[in-house]
């Protein structure tokens, strides 16, 4: 009767065993399916909105340290990818992160950062974040050469949660990113309203003018009296031979 009964138990073990190992295949092989399916996801939401959305960029934010801007993209009138980009003028890293968003509510999160190594070649690493009613539930980490990211590299880890609040208020001017005045700027022809924003007035961003208003007549001839003036200004984006520049459309005192 014991014999039985150790015998039986090791059968009930090697059982559990094997099923553990088809559950671990299982699980890894649903995670390949969804990294595929959510990179299917992302490729065809930027063909989508690069084809038939609308783009939206902010003002460029500089500091000694880092440059960035915020770029809202959006089809059938909703926010379908928002993306934030950020670059290191000395390392000369560019970091961009891409909020994706479907049925209005937050799906994926794409983190790349890209740098140059010694020898010339492009490092990369993407950090890829799926999500279940706007919550993060799965996180996958993959390093990439020459900016190609195979899918079968890609791993398990720990979930991270991000908020887009900073991408937004670079394109809203809330928060630390809210314009004050700094000063005016000619260059050749060109005459440029300079504000500044950050907590230590470190980020500088430059407005094109065409004409002057009487708001803007008036903070060119008291330049000290209004330095650091909070102002809420309105301003346009136009492509113009392959560069972006915003034009001044309006501008006052923020009360």
């Amino acid at each position: 009767m014991q014999k039985f009964s150790f015998f039986l138990l090791l059968l009930v073990l090697f059982s559990c065993g094997d099923r553990g190992i088809d559950e671990n295949l299982k699980s890894r092989l649903d995670d390949e399916n969804l990294v595929l399916e959510c990179k299917a996801f992302i490729e065809e939401q930027d063909i989508l909105v690069d084809s038939q959305g609308q783009r939206f960029e902010s003002l460029v934010y500089t500091s000694a340290w880092e440059e960035c801007k915020s770029i809202l993209f959006y089809y059938n009138d909703s926010l379908s990818v928002l993306r934030e980009w950020k670059r290191n003028p000395e390392s000369h890293v560019d970091h961009e992160i891409s909020y994706y968003f479907k049925s209005g509510a937050l799906y994926l999160v794409q983190d790349i950062m890209d740098s140059m190594k010694q020898d010339g070649t492009l490092k990369s690493t993407e950090l890829l974040i799926y999500h279940e009613q706007g919550k993060p539930v799965k996180a996958w980490f993959n390093n990439a050469e020459n900016g190609y990211f195979d899918h079968a590299d890609y791993q398990t880890t720990k979930v991270k949660t991000y908020t887009p609040n900073r991408a937004l208020d670079m394109f809203y001017h809330e928060g630390n990113f809210g314009l004050n005045f700094d000063s005016f700027l000619t260059s050749g022809s060109d005459l440029f309203l300079l504000v500044n924003s950050g907590a230590q007035k470190e980020f500088v961003s430059a407005i094109k003018i065409n004409e002057m208003d009487t708001f803007l007549k008036n903070l060119q001839a008291n330049p000290d009296k209004f330095k650091n003036k909070p102002l809420k200004i309105e301003h346009q984006a136009v492509s113009q031979e392959g560069w972006l520049f915003h034009y001044y459309i309006s501008g006052r005192f923020k009360e």
